[in-house]
């Protein structure tokens, strides 16, 4: 009876393993655009292509659907985009804690490593006159997410550090959708990085708070230029 058990633990942990990893790539193309929205994700097919079983491809497009990347209509599922009301949201969150990590930096007994966040601006700097090409147009996006996230580590708040983890790689889908100028990224995160060198911490915050309301110009932009409840 132990042995049964522990084959049927075994075994569901390998099926949550496989739909991890199904829901990680698929996520992945949607990221990259390499699914466009209003793609149609057959279960059939997805099995054929990624050599598992229909079970976990399931469990992983129901994974996807919870997580707001894909939406169910009938019995086809079909990859969205964030509506204006999510998008939104997510800046929301951006302008109550992204300057706030720089409050938190004040309370710090010790200056912290601008190690990671120097990297994430020089991959910025390498690429940015290479922003017609769609992958290095991702990778200015995973280096500004990469940016953002040394902040919150920088911030020495765990639970900031938890709070963008969880809704970061949703933040980068707004990058897509909002079409961020890539070309004048290393400009804008340049005077975040300065200021922190010379640990002049408001300055930093002044320097993010500028950054946001160009991101919210953008967003404002898009809105008001598709009618729409839902980017196409």
């Amino acid at each position: 009876m132990e042995k049964a058990k522990s084959c049927i633990i075994l075994e569901s942990v390998k099926t949550d393993s496989y739909a991890k990893r199904v829901y990680d790539q698929i996520k992945t193309k949607i990221l990259q655009n390499e699914v466009e929205t209003g793609s149609v994700l057959n279960e059939r097919d997805l099995a054929t292509q990624l050599n598992v079983s229909r079970t976990p491809i399931r469990d992983a497009l129901n994974m996807l659907e919870r997580d707001g990347w894909i939406r169910q209509e009938g019995r086809k599922r079909i990859v969205c985009m964030l509506s204006h009301k999510e998008i939104q949201d997510l800046i929301n969150l951006r302008w109550l804690f992204e300057p706030m990590a720089f409050d938190f930096m004040m309370d710090r007994t010790e200056p912290p490593s601008l190690a990671g966040i120097k990297k994430a601006l020089k991959v910025m700097g390498d690429l940015q006159y290479r922003s017609d090409d769609l992958e290095c147009r991702w990778e200015l996006y995973h280096a500004d997410i990469e940016f953002h996230r040394e902040i919150a580590k920088l911030s020495g708040n765990m639970e900031y550090i938890r709070l963008y983890q969880s809704y970061s790689e949703r933040l980068m889908y707004t990058f897509f959708a909002i079409n961020s100028p890539v070309n004048e990224y290393f400009d804008i995160h340049r005077p975040i990085v300065l200021a922190l060198e010379r640990g002049d911490y408001s300055k930093a915050k002044e320097e993010c708070v500028h950054m946001l309301k160009g991101f919210q110009r953008n967003a404002d932009y898009l809105f008001s230029n598709v009618s729409t409840n839902t980017i196409d």
